[in-house]
């Protein structure tokens, strides 16, 4: 949970549309929703999700197991920022 914020910023950085997509600019209601959901459906999986977004009209996801979170975020940042470079923060991202 932490690094989700960084995370966003990668995800505007990747789909400047993004807020519109979205069912509300809360996120943490946004995913706390989703947790309470994933518990429900699937309370035994522990893997945390890494990276996901839409390539060729198919929801692309991305998990690891928790304890392999920080590198493999890393990872992700750097693969998103080699793409599509650094972008603004949440709070000053106009959309």
């Amino acid at each position: 949970m932490p690094d989700y914020r960084e995370f966003l910023n990668v995800l505007l950085r990747s789909n400047l549309n993004l807020w519109s997509e979205l069912r509300s600019r809360d996120t943490e209601e946004m995913i706390e929703i989703m947790r309470k959901a994933r518990k429900q459906r699937y309370p035994m999986d522990q893997r945390v999700i890494v990276v996901c977004g839409m390539r060729e009209q198919n929801v692309r996801v991305e998990w690891c197991k928790e304890e392999d979170y920080l590198q493999a975020s890393e990872l992700a940042k750097k693969n998103l920022e080699s793409k599509y470079g650094c972008g603004c923060a949440i709070g000053k991202w106009q959309g």
